[in-house]
């Protein structure tokens, strides 16, 4: 069952990705990490103005991968901050490939790229300002290797749900 729900979770964060247009999409950004890697104690950040307060978004994540990233999944610890508040946190287990190490996502050559929803709610932006989106990795290693960056896209929706970030 969990499998089926984070496969349909991956398949409705193609569509959105895919299917929608360039009017739809509020913002992107890829946050590049260190050529050498990836260290243990180092947090990426994006940075977020929404257009609008109180409007809803979708907000999707990417994660670009190397063929030779040497794990079949991620830890990610993710933040969202206004100001000093941090408004959400969590920590995700990212699967970038099955048990076989066939790679999850989209792309050829030697880089991989995995789409999926930050949440499966909608986002909605109750104060105006800068947000900060920060990710640390969670995995063992103290230079994580093969990760090339992380990225948002915020899409507009046209709904009325109230969902704090």
């Amino acid at each position: 069952m969990r499998r089926v729900s984070r496969r349909l979770g991956v398949g409705l964060a193609f569509l959105l990705w895919v299917g929608c247009t360039d009017a739809d999409i509020a913002w992107s950004g890829f946050q590049p990490v260190d050529p050498q890697g990836w260290s243990l104690d180092s947090t990426l950040v994006l940075d977020v103005e929404p257009e609008e307060a109180n409007r809803g978004y979708a907000l999707e994540m990417a994660v670009h991968h190397t063929v030779d990233y040497p794990y079949s999944n991620l830890f990610l610890f993710r933040n969202i901050v206004l100001e000093q508040d941090t408004l959400y946190s969590d920590t995700l287990e990212l699967s970038l490939a099955d048990e076989y190490g066939e790679w999850h996502g989209k792309g050829s050559g030697m880089v991989r790229e995995m789409v999926f929803p930050y949440r499966q709610n909608l986002l909605r932006f109750e104060e105006s300002g800068a947000y900060h989106f920060t990710f640390a990795h969670g995995m063992r290693d103290t230079q994580l290797t093969g990760i090339e960056r992380i990225g948002l896209r915020l899409i507009r929706i046209e709904e009325d749900s109230t969902h704090r970030p």
